[in-house]
């Protein structure tokens, strides 16, 4: 189901978003007896809401894309499981991720892409997944629910292979949040793929204009984690590459390019990681290894943010220092306020702030008001982009 109205185009390009969520497995036990090793699949909430997270966000940011949002095709299968749970609704009634929803959405997701020469894919999905042949594929509700095909599956990596060669498409960007596991079982049936899309021929041409990221490379799996309001409570889970990807596409991973701030899949990719550490330390420590499968080999912005925030990671030289030092943001290489921000207490700990990203110099300032004379050291940075490693020398042996 299309969330938003018939769009109404002009002469520049428009993003059209695709977002599958699956957290209902019901066919644990089907009336023809289903396969043993699918009788366990869990319900996966935290992939229902991680695409509500996702639709909440390009609904508010559509108008950002370097391609603005034109339609948002949705289908989300939603647990009944009622704890713990992201309160969004969808302003219009959405289908399940069943394998006929995801072909009739993605049927029209994709004629709505060959409308015109020059429009831009987006395409998100959450839930349980796997590998198959080499490409990462997305289990459909109705997995384990017909004996004809018990594997109900989205190929992912043959539909970024497709939009390789889908010729009215400018690009393509294409976001994973599912595990990579090998199941032996899988990779010798031979399942019935969902395919909305033409098979990807061979001999067809091919761009590089599709980037596919993928919450976990093959084999591994990826996890969910809590997801905090703004006091620090709990009030649901989500997909962990989920949260840090909104994070980067919010602001976190802008940089300036030409004349403008822009969030390219490359600068994603970059900074997943060291967001992660910044931003979701209340996570227990599990692996998180986002992937990249395919790049784009022109660069293509997602979106242009008009006042990105980015992180700001400040530590001493030696980091001990920091025990002996208040440190400062300022855009002075001054020892007197006022400061666009402080820390709060002294610590050997790594500082985790934000600035607001520009081009004029900024300094990193410690000083101990409390030893005579005051000792000050400072360094000097330009917040173009997010800055994980900020050193202030102090000059202690």
């Amino acid at each position: 189901m299309n969330l938003l109205p018939p769009p109404t185009y002009g002469s520049k390009p428009m993003t059209h978003a695709f977002v599958i969520g699956v957290g209902d497995y019901p066919h644990r036990d089907p009336a023809w007896g289903g396969l043993g090793v699918l009788a366990d699949v869990p319900n996966l909430p935290s992939a229902a809401d991680s695409a509500k997270l996702v639709c909440e966000w390009l609904l508010e940011n559509g108008g950002e894309l370097a391609a603005p949002l034109a339609s948002l095709e949705v289908v989300i299968s939603d647990p009944s499981e009622a704890d713990m749970r992201y309160p969004w609704t969808s302003p219009v009634a959405i289908g399940t991720a069943t394998a006929d929803h995801v072909h009739a959405a993605g049927t029209a997701w994709l004629e709505r892409l060959r409308a015109r020469e020059g429009d831009v894919a987006l395409f998100y999905c959450c839930g349980h997944g796997a590998m198959r042949a080499g490409d990462p594929i997305l289990f459909l509700e109705d997995l384990n629910a017909s004996e004809s095909n018990p594997w109900s599956h989205l190929n992912v990596g043959e539909l970024a292979q497709a939009l390789r060669r889908t010729k009215q498409i400018r690009c393509a960007f294409m976001f994973s949040d599912a595990c990579a596991e090998f199941l032996l079982s899988l990779e010798f049936d031979k399942p019935l793929q969902t395919r909305f899309y033409p098979a990807p021929l061979s001999f067809a041409p091919v761009r590089d204009k599709v980037s596919l990221l993928r919450a976990a490379p093959s084999a591994m799996l990826a996890y969910e984690g809590e997801l905090l309001d703004g006091g620090g409570g709990v009030i649901a889970k989500a997909g962990r590459f989920t949260q840090v990807l909104l994070r980067a596409l919010s602001g976190a991973s802008a940089r300036w390019e030409g004349n403008r701030w822009a969030i390219t899949p490359t600068n994603v990719m970059f900074d997943l990681k060291n967001l992660r550490r910044v931003y979701f330390g209340h996570w227990e420590e599990r692996q998180f290894e986002p992937s990249l499968v395919l790049s784009q080999n022109d660069v293509h912005a997602i979106l242009h943010p008009a006042a990105p925030v980015l992180p700001l990671v400040i530590l001493t030289d030696p980091e001990d220092g920091g025990t002996m030092f208040d440190l400062h943001v300022s855009d002075r290489d001054d020892p007197n306020p006022p400061w666009i921000t402080s820390k709060q207490a002294r610590s050997s700990n790594a500082w985790h702030t934000a600035v607001p990203a520009g081009r004029m110099p900024r300094y990193a300032v410690a000083i101990a008001p409390d030893q005579l004379p005051p000792p000050f050291h400072s360094s000097l940075f330009i917040p173009t982009q997010a800055l994980f490693d900020q050193r202030i020398p102090v000059g202690m042996s």
